[in-house]
């Protein structure tokens, strides 16, 4: 993908990386903190907030990606190709 949509795309796979730029790393980890407050996962936004936290550095909302990438392609290995193309051209930016 190229222009708008490429350079969103590469945002969205840099903040499931746990790379994202600050502010739109806050946006995410708040709004993640308060899902597990409504939900009950956790006492505290605070607390929802360092789980979002640990679990975006973990690397794990980016291999969930790669997981359902694989499962709802009618063809995984070019999703998977497209994913891939994305993360070289992050490199590049």
């Amino acid at each position: 993908p190229t222009g708008l949509v490429g350079s969103e795309m590469c945002i969205r796979d840099r903040l499931l990386a746990g790379r994202g730029d600050e502010a739109r790393t806050d946006a995410v980890l708040l709004n993640s903190g308060l899902i597990f407050y409504v939900r009950e996962t956790v006492a505290t936004i605070a607390e929802g907030v360092e789980k979002a936290r640990e679990i975006l550095l973990s690397g794990q909302p980016l291999a969930t990606l790669k997981d359902w990438v694989e499962v709802q392609n009618a063809d995984p290995a070019a999703g998977l190709e497209r994913l891939a193309e994305l993360e070289r051209a992050e490199a590049t930016w």
